[in-house]
C-alpha cells in the first residue's frame, strides 16, 4: 500500500536458501529417477518377483551411499546432491542384467537354482568389469583439486561397489526365497525379447562393415566440432538463485554497484600516506578504468588536494572586502584625488617637455589620459554606489559565515586521522568493503575487459607484483580455477582412460576385444563433447565430471554386450543371438542411468541441468554404438582364423 517492498539478504539468508534449494534437488532428482527406474523395470522384466529382486537391492544400495556420504564427507553438496539417484541407476543396472540372464535360461527350459548359477558365473564377471571401470573413473576424481569433485570421487568409488555387492547378494536371495516358498513352482519367464530381435541383429550383420564405417567416419567428422569445446568459470550462472541472491541484485542496482565485486583486484595497503601513493600508481596503468577507497567517500578538498579548502587564503580576502568598503564609502573623495592626480601629471608633462625631457613627458601624458578616463568611468557609477553599499555588508556577513567555516576546516586533522576517524563511523559491512580487520585499507581497482583475461591479464599481475603490492584479483582467482579445472580434467580423463583400458584387457584377455567394448566409450565421448558445441555448452566446474563419469559409465554397455556375445561364439548367427539376447537388459540398465540425468533437467541448480544435458548425449551415443558398433565389429574380431 506505501508502495515499499522489503526482502531479506546476508550470507546467513543465503547460505540457508541455497541448502534448501540443493535438499529439494535431492528430493526431486530421486524421485522422479525412482519413478522412471520402475517404469523402465516394468517394461524389462515383466515379472513383480523380478522387479522386487531388482528394486530392494538398489534401495539398500541408496541407503548405504547415503550414510557412506555423511561419514566421509559430511554429507551431499551442489555438485554431490544428484549421487543417491545416480546410485539408483547404477544398482539397477547389476541387478537388471543378472535377473535378466536368470529368466533368459529359465526360457530355455533350466530351473531357477541352475538358471541363477549361469547367470552368476556369466554375468558376474561383466558385472565385476563393469563395477570396476565405474568405479575406477570415480576413484580419479580423488586426485582433483575441487572440493565438489573430490567428495564425488570418495562417494562413489565405494558406492558403486555397495550396488554391485546388494545385486549380487540380496537379488539372488530373494530369487531363492521366492523359489522356496513356491516350493519349486517359482519360474519367472519374463519378456523374452531375444527372438524378436534375433532377425533384425542378422540383418545388422551382413552390413556390418557399413555399419563400422558409418560410425568411423561420422565420428571422424565430428571430431573437430568435438576439440573446440572449451573450460569456462561461471559459477553464478551455475548455482541456483535464491530469493537472497534477487534482492542483493536489485539492492546492487540501486545502488549503482558501489559495493559489488565483479571483476576487481583488492589492493591492501596501510596508511594513509601509502593510500594515496598507491593510487596515484595504480591509476597511471591503462589497463585501470576505476579506483574505488575510503578517500572517494571525503571531498578531494579535505584531503589536501590541490584546490583544499585548508589553502584558501582567508586574510586576503578579509583585506580585499575592507578595501572595498572603504572605497565605496569615499566614492566620490576617490574620483576627485583621481582627477587632482591627473591635473598634476598633466603639469609635469608640460614642465618635462620645456625641459626636453620626451619620454618622461609622454609617460606623464598617458598616465594622465588613464586617470581622467578612470574618474569618467567612475563618475558613471556614482549613482548607484548607494546600492553597491548594502551588497558589500551582505558579502561582509557571509564572508564572516564562510570564515568561520574554514577556520573549523583548518582545524580538521591531518589526512591519516581523518581516515581512521571516518573508518571507526562506517557501519560493519561497509568498512569491511574498505577496511580489513588487520588495518589495511582496501583499493578496488576496476579493470578494462581487455585486461580481465589472457596474456594482458597475465601482464597486468606479473606488474602487480613487481611493485610488491599485496592484492587480491577475482580475475586471477577465475583465471587459477579455470587451470584447475584443465588440470583436473586432464588428469581425471587420463587416469581413468588407462585404469578402464587395464581392466577391459584383464576382463577379457584380449586386446581386440578390449579395443572393440571401449569402442562406444569413444564414440560417445567425442558425439557428446560435438553435441555440447553445438548447444554452445562449455566445460564447467560442475559438468567437468561428466568427462571421468561418461568413461566409467559409458563403458559399461559395450562390456555387457561383448561378453554376452564372445559367450555365444564369432559366427553372425551366434554373433545375433547374443546381441539379440543383451539388448533389452543393456537398454533397460541403461535407460535407468539416462533416467537419472534426465531427472536434472528439472532441478533449480542450472549447473546441474547443464550436467544433465552433457550426460544424456554421452550416455545416449555410447547406448547406439554399444548396440550397433559392438556386434558389427566382434564378428570380424573374433572370427577364428579360416571360418568364413
Amino acid at each position: 500500500k506505501l508502495g515499499v517492498r522489503a526482502g531479506i539478504t546476508g550470507n546467513y539468508v543465503a547460505v540457508a536458501q541455497g541448502q534448501a534449494l540443493i535438499a529439494q534437488d535431492l528430493s526431486r532428482t530421486t524421485w522422479i529417477s525412482a519413478v522412471g527406474v520402475f517404469v523402465v523395470l516394468i517394461v524389462s522384466l515383466g515379472s513383480v518377483i523380478a522387479i522386487l529382486a531388482t528394486v530392494l537391492p538398489l534401495l539398500v544400495s541408496a541407503v548405504l551411499t547415503v550414510a557412506w556420504a555423511k561419514f566421509s564427507v559430511g554429507g551431499f553438496n551442489l555438485i554431490t546432491v544428484f549421487l543417491p539417484a545416480l546410485v539408483l541407476g547404477l544398482g539397477v543396472d547389476y541387478s537388471l542384467h543378472l535377473v535378466s540372464r536368470v529368466m533368459e535360461e529359465i526360457r530355455k527350459g533350466e530351473d531357477l537354482p541352475a538358471a541363477l548359477a549361469v547367470a552368476m558365473r556369466t554375468k558376474g564377471s561383466a558385472s565385476l568389469g563393469a563395477a570396476l571401470t565405474t568405479a575406477l573413473a570415480f576413484t580419479s576424481l580423488v586426485f582433483a583439486r575441487s572440493l565438489g569433485l573430490k567428495e564425488m570421487g570418495i562417494i562413489m568409488a565405494l558406492g558403486i561397489f555397495f550396488a554391485l555387492g546388494s545385486a549380487l547378494l540380496i537379488g539372488p536371495a530373494l530369487l531363492v526365497a521366492a523359489y522356496r516358498a513356491s516350493q519349486g513352482r517359482f519360474r519367472p519367464r519374463g519378456l523374452g525379447y531375444e527372438r524378436k530381435l534375433f532377425r533384425p541383429y542378422r540383418l545388422l550383420l551382413y552390413n556390418r562393415w557399413a555399419v563400422i564405417a558409418l560410425t568411423i567416419l561420422l565420428t571422424g567428422a565430428v571430431a573437430y566440432q568435438a576439440s573446440r569445446v572449451e573450460f569456462e568459470f561461471v559459477p553464478g550462472e551455475l548455482s541456483p538463485t535464491t530469493e537472497a541472491q534477487r534482492v542483493a541484485q536489485e539492492a546492487m542496482r540501486a545502488l549503482g554497484g558501489e559495493i559489488a565485486f565483479n571483476d576487481d583486484f583488492l589492493i591492501f595497503v596501510r596508511g594513509s600516506r601509502m593510500l594515496r601513493e598507491v593510487t596515484a600508481d595504480l591509476s597511471s596503468h591503462p589497463g585501470v578504468r576505476s579506483i574505488r577507497s575510503v578517500r572517494d567517500l571525503l571531498p578531494t578538498e579535505l584531503l589536501r588536494g590541490e584546490a583544499a579548502f585548508q589553502e584558501i587564503p582567508i586574510a586576503s580576502l578579509d583585506a580585499f572586502l575592507s578595501l572595498l568598503e572603504e572605497n565605496l564609502r569615499e566614492w566620490e573623495g576617490r574620483i576627485a584625488q583621481a582627477r587632482n592626480l591627473a591635473v598634476a601629471l598633466a603639469r609635469g608633462e608640460l614642465v618635462a617637455a620645456t625641459m626636453g625631457a620626451g619620454e618622461i613627458a609622454a609617460a606623464a601624458s598617458k598616465l594622465a589620459d588613464s586617470l581622467f578616463r578612470l574618474a569618467d568611468a567612475m563618475e558613471a557609477y556614482s549613482p548607484r554606489v548607494p546600492e553597491f553599499l548594502p551588497a558589500v555588508t551582505s558579502m561582509r556577513a557571509d564572508y564572516e559565515i564562510i570564515r568561520g567555516f574554514l577556520e573549523r576546516l583548518q582545524a580538521l586533522p591531518p589526512e591519516e586521522e581523518l581516515l581512521r576517524r571516518l573508518v571507526e563511523v562506517l557501519p560493519g559491512d561497509l568498512r569491511a568493503y574498505y577496511y580489513t580487520s588487520e588495518g589495511a585499507y582496501v583499493i578496488h581497482l576496476g579493470l578494462d575487459p581487455q585486461y580481465l583475461e589472457g596474456k594482458k591479464l597475465d601482464r597486468f599481475i606479473a606488474w602487480l607484483e613487481e611493485k610488491g603490492y599485496r592484492y587480491f584479483g577475482f580475475p586471477e582467482v577465475r583465471l587459477r580455477l579455470r587451470q584447475y579445472m584443465q588440470r583436473d580434467f586432464a588428469i581425471s580423463t587420463s587416469l581413468a582412460g588407462i585404469l578402464i583400458l587395464g581392466v577391459l584387457l584383464l576382463n577379457f584377455r584380449s586386446l581386440r576385444a578390449a579395443v572393440v567394448a571401449a569402442m562406444p566409450l569413444v564414440v560417445g565421448y567425442t558425439w557428446m563433447l560435438a553435441g555440447m558445441k553445438f548447444l554452445g555448452i562449455e566445460f564447467n566446474f560442475i559438468n567437468i565430471s561428466i568427462s571421468p563419469l561418461l568413461i566409467g559409465l559409458g563403458v559399461d554397455a559395450g562390456i555387457h554386450v561383448a561378453h554376452r556375445v564372445l559367450e555365444e561364439g564369432p559366427g553372425q548367427s551366434a554373433v545375433a543371438r547374443g546381441a539379440a539376447a543383451s539388448t533389452m537388459p543393456v537398454l533397460g540398465a541403461s535407460l535407468t542411468t539416462m533416467v537419472v540425468f534426465a531427472a536434472l533437467l528439472w532441478a533449480n541448480t542450472p549447473g546441474l541441468r547443464i550436467l544433465g544435458v552433457c550426460a544424456l548425449l554421452g550416455l545416449g551415443f555410447s547406448l547406439i554404438a554399444s548396440l550397433l558398433f559392438v556386434p558389427a565389429a566382434l564378428v570380424r574380431v573374433e572370427r577364428p582364423p579360416g571360418a568364413r
